[in-house]
């Protein structure tokens, strides 16, 4: 009876004053004045009562708080939960599960295509799982392309951003010797050099071979121009030069241990040769029928806005379908429901998703629930 005859203001500081959180104090005031209550965000039934109860105590870190201490920086933090994308979650999941499998039944490469149009989310969809897995130990090379950029230029450039970070790394010593030794067994000296001028981080992992004379008999073929220029010329050789070093390189890198994700981002601003290396790297020919080292343990992940995607690059993605040597997974991004995305804006803002109903119907009108 005190409540009811007080202010909401002062029934709001009275409840504060005994330590009550303030969500908790919101929803004793919403009900006490349940009949004069805003109709958009008033209670409808004691389940919704029950539902709110359940909300905040399943995240007391969120809904259990001073509103007034938290927030400070004037900025909203979404974290890296994903919103809405259970079912999307499993198909990937399935996926990296084969990846990490010590033992294939077959010797299929796993490609994922996540397509989405611009703000769908697919760089963090794809990033958040990789990142987050704690079942296996990835390694993580993420290739963004755009339209400043020679696309094998961005993909040399995500290896060797790789290779910085793990020479870095102490703790990956061990890793970096097998990778070595990898790859001083399956390439040729001549190989290592044209590597070496591809990605130049790797360089101070072969100081024996670089000192070599050109003049011994595995250089002899080897010209004195950089190697991306050479790699990025028309001619057949040099196109298929450059998948093979590819493909002994990603098998060097991978492992049931150390599974590899390669990411090519914003798959609708490569070129066509681009996507040939891609194929290549997926595709197996009758030579690795023969070979006992595999590289089936690198799942392949391609991101394309889908209002974007040109005839050469849906060409490609037909032909990994049809091939028996690729299982392709294709992941929509759509916009988010508008359960999910009130889910995502309540936890934003730190109150119960009764509350922001009405901010989240303005925002789907405004983003038919596109996240970003």
């Amino acid at each position: 009876k005190m409540l009811r005859r007080m202010s909401m203001s002062n029934q709001d500081e009275h409840l504060l004053s005994f330590g009550v959180p303030r969500n908790l104090c919101r929803m004793v005031i919403d009900l006490i004045r349940y009949e004069g209550g805003n109709e958009d965000t008033k209670f409808r039934s004691i389940e919704g009562v029950a539902e709110e109860l359940m909300q905040i105590i399943s995240k007391p870190d969120l809904f259990l708080y001073d509103s007034g201490a938290a927030g400070r920086t004037g900025q909203l933090s979404f974290g890296s939960t994903l919103y809405g994308r259970r079912n999307e979650t499993a198909s990937f999941l399935r996926a990296a599960t084969l990846v990490s499998l010590d033992v294939m039944e077959t010797h299929s490469k796993q490609l994922i295509l996540v397509d989405g149009l611009p703000g769908a989310g697919k760089s963090h969809f794809v990033e958040s799982h990789i990142r987050s897995s704690s079942d296996f130990s990835w390694i993580y090379i993420h290739a963004k392309f755009d339209l400043q950029s020679q696309p094998l230029s961005v993909v040399t450039s995500a290896f060797n951003r790789f290779f910085v970070q793990v020479l870095a790394n102490r703790n990956e010593q061990e890793y970096v010797v097998r990778v070595v030794s990898y790859l001083q067994t399956h390439l040729s000296s001549s190989s290592i050099v044209s590597l070496c001028d591809l990605l130049p981080s790797i360089r101070i992992l072969f100081p024996s071979v670089l000192r070599r004379v050109v003049s011994d008999d595995d250089l002899t073929a080897q010209n004195e121009v950089v190697a991306e220029d050479e790699f990025a010329s028309s001619s057949q050789m040099s196109r298929i030069r450059l998948q093979i070093l590819f493909k002994k390189l990603i098998s060097a890198l991978c492992s049931v241990e150390r599974p590899l994700a390669l990411f090519f981002d914003d798959l609708q601003w490569a070129d066509d040769r681009c996507m040939e290396l891609l194929s290549a790297l997926l595709e197996r020919d009758h030579l690795q029928e023969l070979d006992d080292d595999d590289d089936t343990h690198c799942l392949f992940v391609g991101s394309f806005r889908s209002n974007e995607a040109n005839d050469m690059l849906l060409s490609h993605f037909d032909n990994f379908e049809r091939s028996a040597s690729v299982d392709v997974t294709k992941i929509q991004l759509g916009g988010l429901a508008k359960v999910d995305s009130n889910i995502m804006i309540s936890e934003a803002l730190r109150l119960p998703a009764r509350l922001t109903s009405p901010l989240n119907n303005l925002i789907q009108q405004k983003t038919t629930g596109n996240p970003f």
